[in-house]
């Protein structure tokens, strides 16, 4: 195992005990979903209990720089980072990661576009990684920008 690969393993780790740390109950799903690019994030953390409820949890103050720097350690030359992720634990502790390094996350609301160019600058793509709905927006006018007719 590499150092990066141990060390991304640490964190997806303590992202899923700060999950488990948060819930009090008998629980039947713990489900985080993280979108994030360089100058914004968006967390959303669903809870479903035993009863079939499912109540307010809120996220743990200290997820955020785990999650950031899992993003990080996670980029690879050329090829990018992930745009979104999701952490899903189930009884007894049973964790599944997935990562979207392909897909547009669908923020609400969008997202300008200099913050997928900063995210660009930030974690570098080559062009054979740049999906299409990236392409288009980056060539997006940013919010105030004139458009020429």
């Amino acid at each position: 195992m590499t150092a990066s690969e141990a060390t991304e393993r640490d964190l997806t780790r303590r992202v899923g005990f700060m999950l488990l740390d948060a819930v009090d109950g008998d629980w039947l799903r713990i489900d985080l979903m993280c979108k994030v690019v360089s100058e914004a994030h968006d967390l959303a953390l669903t809870v479903l209990l035993s009863d079939g409820t499912s109540p307010v949890v809120p996220l743990p103050e200290a997820i955020l720089d785990p999650v950031l720097q899992l993003r990080q350690t996670m980029y690879r030359a050329g090829r990018g980072t992930w745009f979104s992720a999701r952490w899903l634990l189930e009884p007894p502790g049973r964790m599944n990661l997935t990562y979207n390094l392909d897909w547009d996350p669908l923020w609400e609301p969008r997202l300008p576009a200099s913050s997928w160019r900063a995210d660009l600058d930030a974690f570098p793509r080559d062009d054979e990684h740049m999906p299409d709905w990236l392409r288009v927006k980056l060539a997006e006018p940013d919010e105030g920008d004139e458009i020429d007719d």
